[in-house]
This record gives structure tokens, C-alpha cells and sequence, in this order.
């Protein structure tokens, strides 16, 4: 049986955080790379989620990944 993306899939980014994004192996990369899987599950309406964790000290969700989200 294959699955159906559109259908079965979705997209979950977690903690693209200001203040923990610096401790991410090729952060720079790792960004660009997120906003294109989320611009591209957004383009075949898959359901994407956001999580942040204690926003207070770790910063909102990084521009670039927002900005994809929309």
C-alpha cells in the first residue's frame, strides 16, 4: 500500500528557536533546508505544526521559519 502524503503526511517543526538555533550543526543550512520542506508541505496543503518551548528565554520560532509558516 503507498501512502498518500497530501492525505497521510505532515510536517512538525520543533523549537526553531532564537537562542537554541546556534547550538544546531550547520544552523544556517538547517534553516534554509526547514523553510523549503515547509514551503513545499504548504504548497500540497499538508498540515504543518510549530513547537516552541518557553518562548520567555528561548526566543519566537527564527524569521526564516516563520516567514514559511506564513
Amino acid at each position: 500500500m503507498r501512502a498518500d502524503l497530501r492525505k497521510d503526511g505532515f510536517v512538525v517543526a520543533i523549537d526553531f528557536q532564537e537562542k537554541l538555533m546556534p547550538a544546531m550543526y550547520d544552523e544556517k543550512k538547517l534553516i534554509e533546508t526547514s523553510a523549503k520542506l515547509i514551503k513545499g508541505a504548504r504548497a500540497m496543503d499538508m498540515p504543518v505544526v510549530v513547537t516552541t518551548q518557553y518562548a520567555k528565554g528561548l526566543g519566537d520560532t527564527v524569521p526564516e521559519i516563520a516567514k514559511a509558516l506564513g
